[in-house]
């Protein structure tokens, strides 16, 4: 593991309609640690 990925900030994501879908792939592509919730399993 990085330096970089070991220091990464943590997020969370509650809902993964059109928006927190996009933000959740944004967030992990800029290298932050993401957690998500969303009411239904299938989109998880």
């Amino acid at each position: 593991m990085s330096d970089q990925q070991a220091s990464a900030p943590g997020v969370s994501v509650i809902g993964l309609g059109a928006m927190g879908s996009g933000i959740a792939h944004t967030l992990i592509e800029g290298g932050f640690t993401v957690s998500v919730w969303n009411r239904s399993r299938t989109k998880v």
